[in-house]
């Protein structure tokens, strides 16, 4: 069977004469040679047997180094695709870089053979497991647009004379990249020229959109240059193929492992039904800069996954890790039912998590994504390339479950849902999310975000049951929960909310929407914002508690329209200043619009230290609100696991120890506080 190693553990006739046994299971091993050649084999072999009984295929465990994807396609047996324990079984898209010779200043280089990176610069650089930190400038932080200049597909920049006088002098064979942050995207693109004289950056491109062009006042960071490697462990690639790297203290740059990636997809799953796959981790993808630059769109939406499952039903990914990626972690894309992914971890991630759905509608909704699974999962730092990808997103698909995850350190959304602005057709509805735990999302670098999103005709989606916290860009358009344009039907109920720089809850305008029964606290600047009154039925926000200090209690147009039904609320300040809304106090608020509400100290036990349980319940009598345990948000299971579900994530291979323990200290990606609690106010809470 050529290269291909198998063994069958229970004896029957020879493959010749392809013979049925009531099960079997092959190996996969490392001196079998290359993994995706030795899949490959194995399933034309499989596809020969007579029947559809269950298979199992053991990878041993080990490292398996690819060059090409792993595809998995048009397979007529159910799969059990089974890794070592304990996550042994490490499947990489990256090969191993070795000629390094002295450069200069401390520095060392190594060329790039060109059939690795197919002439692209390599957008990543691991040096023994641990990410190295790409050359930047600023070495924090961004600098801002202070004029946008235009002339066809060129564009320019103007910086403070500061700002640009602090850019390194870039040589002709380097290749620097601009990365600019517009409002809730990023692009990155070549930079052309630098004038320091006129104060100006230049770089090509296809144009930007208008609703989010580029303006004065976006962010901007310069990318892969000599010049600025000025720490240990920065590296950076010039356009002739060669990689610059500055050695950690007590590094030897002979005896390290440098590895690049070269792979964009490690597994693709086409056509084909009844896959399990447990056990194994996935790591190092690439995603390259074409020559006209990289231009995301909202929630990395269109990005490339590390795995992509097309036209498949009953697909599930168990006890797995996405880690040290460049893109999206799993996306069930296209057609894709009842299919999950279970108690996986995923880590320093490129893009986000999970995708589910395109955003391409198709008229026939059988060839909707549906029914799609995604529990007790974490997901920690993600969005460290594509900075505008979002921890779980759902674009066009229904009836799916996002429950039981962790998701915290991103720069952009924790989870979003839905693809259709305004009123119009919608496939995405009667999808659930609950019980997750959400935290620290935002960094200052993009905004108009939030812990769950939501968007367009969604009748019959529930959200509750989740913990939103620490929800902060520094800027202004973040919140804990935003319905925005057209959402509709959708019920918000049971969700504890704090620590959001705009506020808990936000809709731009939806209809038919209920908020009852939340706990929405500490609000920077308002607490409740309702900006406009286009829809058909109005907002019902009922029986909920709100705990303020700071910022008003609600804003927007719509606050005061009919189109806002307001009733059995609990309302409480902390400040000396009795609340307002807008001119209003709270007091003449209550008379007006709900007399049915209260202004009183709602009894809980140590809100000011994030500890909402209730010392008594006479306030919940009195407004009808049903008390639930939001300490069953999160992800279940040993004492390790949820452990690990509160430690920030490091680019580590296998470093926890067996309490969960993070037991390294490593470089992390981008420019991400690696410990991320300065991001927010409070750590992820410990339950």
């Amino acid at each position: 069977m050529n290269r291909v190693c198998f063994f069958l553990l229970l004896s029957f006739v020879s493959f010749q004469n392809y013979t049925v046994a009531s099960t079997r299971e092959f190996r996969i091993t490392q001196n079998g040679g290359s993994i995706d050649k030795q899949i490959s084999q194995l399933l034309n072999v499989i596809n020969g047997i007579p029947g559809s009984e269950p298979i199992t295929i053991k990878v041993e465990e080990g490292y398996y180094s690819i060059t090409n994807s792993i595809v998995i396609k048009d397979c007529r047996h159910p799969i059990e695709l089974l890794g070592g324990e304990k996550k042994s079984t490490i499947i990489s898209g990256s090969v191993r870089i070795e000629e390094w010779v002295p450069f200069t200043n401390g520095l060392w280089k190594c060329k790039i053979p060109n059939e690795y990176v197919g002439g692209y610069l390599p957008d990543q650089l691991f040096v023994n497991g641990k990410r190295a930190q790409r050359s930047r400038t600023p070495n924090t932080g961004v600098y801002y647009v202070n004029e946008v200049l235009q002339k066809e597909s060129i564009y320019g920049i103007k910086l403070k004379k500061e700002e640009i006088e602090s850019i390194p002098f870039i040589t002709k064979n380097e290749k620097p990249i601009i990365t600019l942050f517009r409002k809730w995207t990023s692009s990155k693109r070549y930079l052309s020229g630098v004038s320091v004289l006129d104060r100006t950056l230049t770089f090509g491109g296809k144009r930007f959109p208008s609703e989010n062009n580029l303006v004065e006042g976006n962010g901007v960071i310069i990318e892969n240059t000599i010049g600025a490697i000025d720490s240990p462990g920065e590296w950076c690639a010039d356009g002739k193929g060669y990689i610059y790297y500055l050695p950690r203290e007590g590094e030897m740059v002979m005896r390290e492992e440098f590895r690049i990636p070269v792979v964009e997809k490690i597994l693709l799953i086409e056509n084909s039904n009844n896959i399990c796959i447990k056990n194994i981790v996935f790591e190092h993808t690439t995603l390259h800069i074409p020559d006209l630059g990289l231009d995301d769109i909202q929630a990395g939406s269109i990005s490339s996954a590390a795995v992509e499952v097309d036209n498949a039903d009953n697909i599930s990914f168990e006890d797995c890790e996405f880690r040290n990626i460049s893109n999206y972690g799993l996306w069930f894309r296209y057609r894709c039912t009842y299919s999950s992914v279970k108690r996986t971890f995923f880590h320093n991630l490129g893009g986000g998590g999970v995708k589910i759905g395109s955003i391409y509608k198709s008229s026939d909704l059988k060839q909707l994504t549906r029914h799609i699974l995604v529990e007790n999962n974490i997901i920690h730092n993600y969005g460290q390339f594509l900075e505008g990808s979002v921890g779980i997103g759902l674009f066009n698909a229904s009836n799916c479950k996002i429950i039981h995850n962790d998701i915290h350190y991103g720069n952009y959304t924790g989870i979003s849902l839905g693809w259709v602005w305004g009123y119009g057709d919608s496939p995405s509805k009667k999808n659930e999310v609950a019980f997750n735990r959400i935290s620290h999302v935002g960094d200052g670098r993009l905004y108009d975000l939030a812990g769950i999103y939501t968007l367009g005709r969604s009748e019959g989606t529930i959200v509750h049951h989740n913990v939103v916290s620490d929800i902060s860009s520094g800027n202004q358009k973040e919140w804990g929960l935003y319905a925005d344009e057209g959402t509709t039907g959708v019920l918000f109920e049971k969700n504890l909310v704090y620590n959001c720089t705009s506020g808990p809850f936000f809709q731009n305008y939806g209809s038919d929407n209920k908020v009852t029964n939340n706990i929405f606290a500490w609000g920077r600047d308002y607490q409740i914002s309702y900006s406009s009154d286009k829809g058909e039925k109005p907002l019902i926000f009922s029986n909920n508690i709100i705990i303020m200090k700071t910022g008003d209690l609600m804003y927007g147009y719509a606050i005061n329209t009919n189109m806002f039904y307001v009733r059995d609320n609990c309302y409480w300040s902390i400040s000396s200043v009795f609340p307002k809304v807008g001119d209003i106090e709270i007091f003449k608020w209550i008379e007006q619009r709900e007399s049915t509400s209260i202004f009183e100290d709602p009894n809980f036990r140590d809100p000011v230290n994030y500890d909402f349980r209730f010392k008594k319940s006479s306030v919940c009598k009195k407004i009808g609100f049903k008390k639930f345990n939001y300490k069953k948000a999160g992800v279940y299971g040993n004492r390790k696991w949820k452990k690990m579900a509160l430690n920030p994530s490091r680019a580590i291979i296998g470093n926890y120890d067996k309490e969960g323990n993070v037991t390294e200290n490593t470089a992390c990606f981008g420019t991400r506080n690696c410990d991320g609690l300065s991001i927010g106010a409070t750590e992820i809470q410990k339950w």
